[in-house]
């Protein structure tokens, strides 16, 4: 969407420059647009840069840019002509417009959609009437004459004929509900949609500037450029696992979202990770005390993405980029600044308001990684895979999402909460490794009674843990289990095996074994315990 923004400069009569003569300055005619020329993004703003080439009288001038984005922030108005000391902008005023503008097809769109939904919501509530009415009747219904003797053959026809009716009256009353719910879920829905969108259409900005000028300028160029909220970016990552080659393959990107009102239509974009802000007051020192500490509930400030409320963010992306060498073809130049890094992205780059992510990538890079794979059968009977690396950007990798792949297969998705900083340690899951089987199997359990007098319960477990390693290649596997562990003097917990340096106990029962597994090589773990108590006693965790 391109703003339709138009020039206009008005005469004023008693001001002007002290050595000038008084002149009126004539309204110009022409009217020139200030596209976008630039946009940085920030985490949660941007800074939006707008320019134009305008003629500028002798005399003061009135330049309004108007249809500007209504989440612009007031106080962070800039204006300037580049290379111009001789064009005073002597007053930047920023005003908020209601503008009666015809419907767009957008919102007639929405409207005739409404319509549809609306006229089958009716439909189905007629349904849902007319299957209760009929129930009703059929309830109230008898079909025998008052007085009439009736054979049981009859009574029980008529009954089955009954609850036959009312059964597939009922089905079709559950069926006709339930698309009566979807509907009024959508239009709730577009209700939402359309409320939105005429909110976003119908309210703007417009700056004004005020501009004097010793001569008549035939054209300058104009600058202006302002903070706008409603937007930011979120780091994510897709981290594309080579097994073979002990490698990974990372790749960072932006996922880019704007409802700004304002479409970015072929822009020069940077992406920025600082974080400015706008400074309406000087701060002043407050009084710094100190007391005794007392507790207070933990609350975590929402962010500015996190509070608003006409978008949401979904960054998870189900395309994957295709053919990779192409994708990353044309990376964005890196930027270090002081205390952060922007990325440059080149060409282009068109992101319309439309609220939704849109994903472009900043840096791409291979590194070495150390491949290992872990198992807890008795929790999930899966081999999972992860990677150490060290991060191989020159820059931080800031908390966001990040897809895992490996051979090109999507695996899944988790969250990077902590900030990686250049060269440091990053650990990376890769999810279930199907190529390694393992199996956990209660082969005996076996309750014994001891004893005379006071019997004991006597129960001996025994379990295998098999493995099997169908890759190509051998690999070092560690397995997890757990011996139970008595914290009553009354229960005895013997265990058997494994022993000795067939495996590491620790304190709390934990049992880890390294194995290691050739190719195709398949392996059995021993896990078998006994468990004594007295007969009256009721133990809690037996399994």
């Amino acid at each position: 969407m391109k703003t339709s923004v138009f020039f206009r400069v008005v005469t004023w009569g008693a001001l002007a420059f002290a050595s000038v003569p008084v002149l009126w300055a004539q309204s110009s005619s022409s009217a020139p647009v200030f596209p976008i020329k630039n946009v940085v993004v920030y985490p949660d703003r941007a800074l939006i840069t707008r320019e134009a080439t305008v003629p500028v009288k002798r005399g003061e001038n009135l330049i309004q840019v108007p249809g500007l984005s209504r989440y612009l922030t007031d106080r962070s108005v800039q204006a300037g002509f580049a290379g111009r000391s001789d064009l005073v902008i002597t007053e930047v005023k920023v005003d908020t417009t209601h503008l009666n503008t015809s419907e767009p097809a957008e919102v007639k769109a929405l409207r005739d959609r409404l319509e549809v939904v609306e006229n089958q919501i009716r439909n189905e509530s007629d349904k849902v009437e007319s299957i209760r009415s009929a129930n009703e009747y059929l309830k109230k219904t008898v079909p025998f004459a008052q007085g009439q003797k009736v054979s049981t053959l009859e009574m029980e026809s008529f009954l089955s004929f009954l609850e036959k009716t009312l059964n597939q009256n009922f089905t079709r009353l559950g069926s006709v509900q339930s698309r009566l719910a979807e509907l009024n879920k959508e239009r709730a829905a577009l209700n939402a949609e359309l409320g939105t969108l005429r909110r976003k259409l119908s309210v703007t900005k417009v700056i004004t500037l005020r501009v004097l000028a010793p001569a008549d300028v035939p054209s300058a160029s104009l600058t202006v450029s302002y903070i706008a909220s409603q937007v930011g970016w979120a780091p994510q990552y897709d981290a594309r696992a080579d097994e073979a080659r002990s490698g990974i393959d990372l790749t960072y990107y932006a996922s880019v979202w704007q409802n700004t009102g304002e479409d970015w239509d072929k822009t020069d974009v940077t992406i920025s990770t600082s974080r400015p802000y706008v400074m309406e007051t000087i701060p002043e020192l407050s009084g710094w005390y100190l007391d005794v500490y007392t507790p207070r509930p933990v609350s975590r400030a929402k962010s500015a993405y996190e509070s608003m409320d006409e978008v949401r963010m979904n960054v998870a992306f189900a395309e994957i980029p295709s053919p990779v060498d192409e994708f990353f073809a044309n990376t964005p130049s890196v930027v270090e600044e002081t205390t952060s890094f922007s990325f440059v992205l080149p060409g282009k780059t068109s992101i319309p308001a439309d609220g939704e992510p849109h994903k472009v990538v900043l840096a791409s890079a291979s590194g070495r990684a150390e491949f290992s794979f872990f198992a807890i059968p008795r929790k999930a009977q899966n081999v999972f895979m992860k990677a150490k690396m060290a991060n191989p950007f020159a820059f931080p990798l800031l908390p966001g999402t990040m897809n895992y792949f490996v051979q090109q297969k999507l695996l899944g998705s988790a969250t990077l909460d902590e900030t990686i900083v250049a060269a440091g340690g990053l650990e990376i899951p890769f999810g279930v490794d199907e190529s390694v089987k393992i199996e956990r199997k209660l082969k005996k359990k076996d309750t014994q009674y001891t004893g005379v007098l006071s019997r004991d319960i006597t129960v001996s477990y025994e379990y295998t843990i098999d493995l099997t390693n169908a890759k190509s290649r051998p690999l070092l596997l560690r397995v997890q289990d757990q011996f139970p562990v008595s914290r009553n003097e009354k229960i005895k917990v013997t265990t058997e095996a494994p022993a000795g340096k067939d495996a590491q106990v620790a304190e709390d029962g934990i049992i880890t074994w390294e194995v290691s597994l050739a190719p195709g090589a398949k392996q059995t773990l021993p896990l078998r315990f006994v468990i004594s108590y007295p007969r009256d006693l009721i133990v809690d965790g037996l399994e």
